[in-house]
């Protein structure tokens, strides 16, 4: 089966980009199945950082307002793990450290990239990038909470890796991300 995109129109281009895409399938055997429309965002690719504290056993989680939670639940607050979006000619190392100094305050070095992921792979082209970085007391230079000016308030929590994987189990962390990062070190704790 081959694909071929015979249409592309711009619905939005805000902070992100919307698409109307029309696709047309042919088979194998040259048959033709009609073009169908999909939807694609182009958001840029983001980082996501699993800190942890090995000698004390805990991981650092922001808790941050999310319309999209708000949206489903009325609450709108989420567990999730450090994260920010890519500029234009950054690697998403660059990023790592970066959004871990600025939502965190801790600066980190080492990084241990552990999977890239398409999130929703139905309606967006973004991949995420998810690091695990061992920190340290020594490495929290400073408060992080994120950038005022862009509306990030953020709260900063230290929980003992084994709090965090019960809160996962409980469903209390649903952040898709999250989530993967968290999993990734379940058997080992």
């Amino acid at each position: 089966m081959k694909y071929q995109v015979t249409k592309i129109k711009t619905l939005l281009q805000t902070l992100f980009r919307v698409d109307l895409y029309n696709v047309r399938k042919e088979f194998d055997d040259g048959t033709l199945f009609g073009d169908f429309e999909r939807i694609n965002i182009h958001r840029g690719d983001a980082v996501a950082m699993l800190l942890l504290d090995p000698e004390k056993k805990t991981v650092v989680l922001v808790r941050q307002f999310r319309l999209a939670k708000y949206t489903r639940d009325g609450d709108g607050m989420l567990w999730e793990v450090p994260a920010g979006m890519m500029e234009p000619g950054e690697n998403p190392e660059e990023v790592a450290i970066r959004e871990t100094l600025e939502e965190t305050g801790y600066r980190i070095d080492k990084l241990t990239l552990l999977r890239k992921i398409l999130p929703a792979p139905g309606v967006m082209n973004e991949y995420i990038y998810i690091y695990k970085a061992e920190v340290s007391s020594e490495q929290k230079i400073g408060d992080g909470g994120g950038l005022a000016h862009e509306g990030e308030h953020l709260e900063v929590h230290e929980i003992p890796i084994s709090k965090a994987l019960q809160m996962l189990n409980r469903g209390e962390i649903d952040d898709a991300k999250t989530v993967i990062a968290l999993k990734e070190i379940e058997a080992d704790y």
